[in-house]
C-alpha cells in the first residue's frame, strides 16, 4: 500500500483526481464532510464503471461538534410497481438492462444529507470539480479501460450508452481524454437547483420517462417519496480497538462478526502468512458470510438478530466450529469489483469513511436518456422465491455478491507456494492470481498515530492517491 504522512489533514480515494478534489475543498475552508461529497461526485465522473449518480452509498462519520459516531444509509428501496407479479414467468430478475434498474438511486440524496447536517460549503462548491472533469474531460484510467474491454458488447447494446462509453465502436485507451458532457449538464443542474430537482423535478421525470419507455418499473412517485436514513452504527471491540460498521441492510456486521471470531485465537503464536494464518482468516469470514446469507435483508421486513450476531458469546460458539485442517463448505457468490471506498480526516478531527457503488461494473449498463446518468442494477439480486429471506416485497439488500455460485478462494501468487499447497490440501478451492491483481479489490485507509500524525494509504491495485498536509 502506497502511503504518506500528513500533520493536519488526509484524503484517500481510489482515483487521484477525486483525492485532489477533496483536498481542494479543505483548502477552500471546507471540512471533511464537504471534501467527502466532492470526492463522491468526482468518483461518479472519473470512475464511472464503479460508481455514479444512478447508484447508492453508505457513510460512517465522526463529528467533533457533537462527538458522535453516526451512519447514513444512502441505499434506495425498490419501486412501488416492482413486485414478483411484474416478473411473472421469469426465473429471476434480469442482471442488466432497464428492468434491473428497480431501486431508487440515493447518491444525490446522501450528498444533500451530509452537507445539510455537517457541511460548510454549498452544493455548487463541492460539485465544481466533478462538473469540470465531466465537461472538459480527464485521462481515462487503466482500470476503466480494462472494465470497458471486458464489458464492451454489453455497453454497445444501446446507442445512448455506447455513445458515451464505447464511442466510435471502440474502448477508449488509457490516458485518452474521456468526456461526459451530458453528465456535466446534469451535475450543473443539481448544483444550481438542489436535491429535489433530482427526485421531484425535471431530472426525475427524464429518468423515469426513459426507463418506462424501455420496460423499466420505477415511477415518479418512487423518486418523490424517497428519503435516506440516519442510522446508529453497530460496533464491537477487538484487542483494545473499537470498530464501527453500517447496520443492515448493509452487510457491515460481517466484519464485526469475523473480528469477534478471530479474537478467540492467539495470533502472536501464529506465523503471519502461514497456512494457519490464512486458513483461520478465511474460515472465520466464511462462518460470518454463512450467517449473513441466512438473515441479511431489509430490517423493516425481517427481524435481524443483530445483537446476537455481533456478540462475543455467539462468536465463541462459531469459533468452535472452525477446523484447523479442513475448509468448511459454505456456498456463496463471488465478489464483484464495483465498489469505491474513500475517507477524509480534517484538521479539526472530523472523520468520514464511505463506500459507493453501481453494484455490477457499469451497473445496469443503461444510461437514462440524455441525463448521462448510468443506472445501478442493485435490485437484480432480489429473490423471486416467496420463501427466501431476500424475497422481493418490495425491498432490497446491499452486499449480496454476484456472479456464479462459488467457494473459490482468490489468492495472489506472492503468497508462499508451500502455504498455497497446504490450503489446497485442506480443501480450499483456489484461484491463484498475479501479484496486485485488480480483481482482488481495492482498499484505502487513514491512521492517526500517537503523535497525531495522519498516515494515508491507497491500494496499488487502483488509481488512487493519498493527499495530506
Amino acid at each position: 500500500m502506497k502511503s504518506i504522512i500528513g500533520t493536519k489533514t488526509m484524503v484517500v480515494s481510489p482515483h487521484y483526481l477525486a483525492s485532489m478534489a477533496g483536498s481542494r475543498m479543505l483548502q477552500k475552508g471546507g471540512n471533511a464532510f464537504d471534501a467527502s461529497v466532492a470526492i463522491s461526485a468526482c468518483l461518479a465522473v472519473v470512475y464511472p464503471h464503479m460508481t455514479g449518480l444512478g447508484g447508492d452509498s453508505f457513510w460512517l462519520l465522526h463529528s467533533t461538534h457533537d462527538k458522535q459516531i453516526r451512519a447514513f444509509n444512502g441505499s434506495g428501496r425498490s419501486g412501488y410497481k416492482v413486485t414478483r407479479k411484474a416478473y411473472a414467468g421469469e426465473d429471476s430478475i434480469p442482471y442488466r438492462g432497464s428492468r434491473s434498474a428497480i431501486t431508487v438511486p440515493r447518491m444525490v440524496d446522501s450528498w444533500d444529507a451530509i452537507l445539510q447536517e455537517y457541511g460548510r460549503l454549498s452544493l455548487g462548491d463541492v460539485l465544481e470539480p466533478a462538473i469540470v472533469y465531466a465537461a472538459t474531460g480527464f485521462p481515462l484510467s487503466k482500470h476503466q479501460h480494462e472494465n470497458t474491454v471486458h464489458n464492451f458488447s454489453l455497453l454497445s447494446r444501446t446507442p445512448i450508452t455506447s455513445s458515451i462509453f464505447t464511442p466510435n465502436k471502440r474502448a477508449p485507451h488509457p490516458g485518452e481524454r474521456f468526456l461526459q458532457r451530458k453528465l456535466a449538464k446534469s451535475l450543473q443542474e443539481i448544483a444550481s437547483k438542489g436535491r429535489d430537482y433530482f427526485y421531484k423535478g425535471s431530472m426525475a421525470r427524464q429518468i423515469v420517462s426513459f426507463l418506462e419507455n424501455n420496460g423499466g418499473l420505477l415511477t415518479i412517485d418512487d423518486f418523490a417519496d424517497h428519503q435516506g436514513d440516519w442510522v446508529t452504527p453497530p460496533s464491537t471491540t477487538y484487542r483494545g480497538h473499537t470498530i464501527y460498521q453500517v447496520p443492515p441492510n448493509s452487510q457491515g456486521f460481517v466484519g464485526l462478526m469475523t473480528l469477534n471470531i478471530l479474537e478467540n485465537y492467539d495470533f502472536t503464536k501464529i506465523e503471519h502468512g502461514s497456512f494457519e494464518y490464512y486458513h483461520l482468516l478465511v474460515e472465520a469470514l466464511k462462518s460470518s458470510f454463512h450467517e449473513r446469507n441466512n438473515v441479511l435483508t431489509d430490517p423493516d421486513f425481517f427481524d435481524i438478530p443483530l445483537e446476537k450476531l455481533v456478540s462475543k458469546e455467539y462468536a465463541a460458539e462459531l469459533s468452535q466450529t472452525l477446523r484447523f485442517h479442513h475448509a468448511k463448505e459454505v456456498t456463496t457468490s463471488s465478489m464483484g469489483s464495483d465498489t469505491a471506498y474513500a475517507a477524509v480526516v480534517d484538521d479539526e478531527g472530523n472523520a468520514i469513511s464511505f463506500i459507493q457503488s453501481l453494484y455490477f461494473e457499469f451497473g445496469s449498463a443503461v444510461v437514462a436518456g440524455n441525463t448521462g446518468i448510468l443506472m445501478q442494477n442493485r435490485g437484480s439480486f432480489f429473490s423471486l422465491d416467496p420463501n427466501h429471506v431476500n424475497c422481493l416485497e418490495p425491498r432490497w439488500v446491499w452486499g449480496r455478491t454476484w456472479g456464479e455460485d462459488s467457494q473459490e478462494l482468490k489468492i495472489e501468487n506472492r503468497v508462499d507456494s508451500h502455504t498455497i499447497a497446504l490450503l489446497e490440501q485442506a480443501g480450499h478451492t483456489l484461484d491463484v492470481r498475479n501479484d496486485f491483481d485488480p480483481g482482488m479489490g481495492h482498499a484505502q485507509a487513514i491512521r492517526i498515530d500517537e503523535q497525531g500524525f495522519l498516515s494515508g494509504g491507497v491500494d496499488p491495485r487502483g488509481d488512487g492517491a493519498a493527499i495530506g498536509w
